[in-house]
């Protein structure tokens, strides 16, 4: 229990009071540490100022974290702070200005401060979701699921996937193959079309040209059968003009 007296001489009129508490940390150990204190609290009361007699209680209370390691068999890890609340009786403490006005006349102002540690202190037990051993067992597990399904999808692929894009692949080929043969075909018989109407009618030309020069020389050898026949027949009449007698 600690307490504190601040006197200011004469009698002011305050409004408020600000309260606070500061020190610094201490590491006592790797595993034992004290952090900084620091905290403060202001206290008013509106329409009212501070009385000239204040008593404020200040508590502090234990707060210790307590950290299990990740190893067993190695040291647990202890952090502490210091955490105050203050006790305040605003009516005692603090006056409206009538009451101020009405009050007898004092030479000072008396604030004081009572530090004390309450009987209680809190603690924070921190354990680790799981040990380094279990930690290792479900990478372990993990890693092998991972693996596992990478397996499992190229077995998929293997034997689903690529047989049926191998097949459609075939067939698209197959099926171009098949319509460039049924083209080529196409164009062949035509081509064999074509060639046999063109032989045709060059044969049907042929014997177009042969019938007009087999006519042409049937017209030439009546011709030279009429002329045979006018030469026989003048030839007669000349050998018998000759042969008659003359009177």
């Amino acid at each position: 229990l600690i307490t504190v007296q601040f006197t200011l001489p004469n009698s002011y009129t305050i409004g408020g009071v600000r309260i606070g508490l500061s020190a610094p940390g201490k590491n006592k150990s790797s595993t034992a540490i004290l952090q900084d204190l620091g905290f403060s609290q202001t206290f008013n009361q509106s329409g009212g100022i501070l009385g000239q007699d204040v008593r404020i209680t200040l508590q502090l209370t234990k707060v210790i974290n307590n950290t299990n390691p990740l190893i067993t068999g190695d040291d647990e890890a202890l952090s502490g702070i210091w955490i105050g609340s203050f006790l305040v009786n605003y009516d005692e403490s603090f006056m409206t200005n009538t009451s101020y006005l009405n009050a007898p006349p004092k030479t000072s102002t008396n604030l004081t401060l009572t530090i004390s540690e309450t009987p209680y202190y809190i603690l924070n037990e921190q354990s680790p979701i799981a040990r380094l051993p279990e930690i290792i067992y479900h990478d372990f597990l993990y890693i092998t699921m991972i693996i596992g399904m990478f397996v499992l999808i190229f077995v998929i692929a293997e034997v689903m996937i690529l047989p049926c894009v191998s097949w459609l692949i075939l067939k698209c080929r197959r099926n171009a193959g098949d319509k460039y043969r049924t083209d080529s075909t196409r164009q062949s018989v035509s081509s064999h079309n074509n060639a046999e109407n063109s032989t045709s009618h060059s044969n049907r030309q042929e014997s177009r040209e042969h019938m007009y020069d087999f006519a042409i020389v049937n017209n030439v050898t009546s011709l030279q059968r009429q002329q045979y026949t006018l030469n026989q027949y003048a030839n007669r009449i000349e050998d018998d003009s000759q042969q008659l007698p003359t009177m």
